[in-house]
């Protein structure tokens, strides 16, 4: 089974030494948009499992379809703040904690099966960034 990774360029870096750490033998696939997401082989997709980290386009029910192994979303939130920007959201309700889902992808956004979750505490006194670094710090613990 390879691995496609549905994300950020600035988050790479971490996910690969991750990964490779885990399974050096791991075939990796790095995608950056829909488009090439879509563009990849049909044999790539149907021996690979998805998974989207910290992406921001929404993948159609029939790529999903395309994925042997399954499709996964890892983004910041917990099931407590679920959806688009919900540190921000956290920040602003004045939580104290905020952290990482992974759940399965279904054709209804963030409507999947959870598969795990983890939070961290935060501060009144952080910044957004400040969060932002936390979350891309706590992917090696995620995994």
């Amino acid at each position: 089974m390879d691995l496609v990774i549905f994300s950020q360029p600035k988050v790479f870096e971490a996910l690969l030494q991750l990964i490779y750490a885990l399974r050096s033998d791991a075939q990796v696939h790095l995608v950056t948009s829909l488009s090439y997401l879509e563009s990849l082989k049909p044999e790539v997709k149907r021996n690979s499992r998805l998974i989207s980290v910290f992406a921001t386009e929404v993948v159609p029910k029939r790529v999903l379809a395309e994925f042997g192994y399954g499709c996964y979303n890892l983004h910041p939130g917990t099931p407590d703040y679920p959806g688009w920007r919900a540190w921000s959201f956290a920040m602003l309700s004045d939580a104290k904690t905020c952290g990482l889902t992974l759940h399965e992808m279904t054709e209804k956004v963030d409507a999947g099966k959870i598969v795990s979750f983890i939070k961290f505490s935060i501060a009144r006194s952080m910044t957004e960034q400040d969060v932002k670094n936390i979350l891309i710090k706590a992917l090696p613990d995620f995994f």
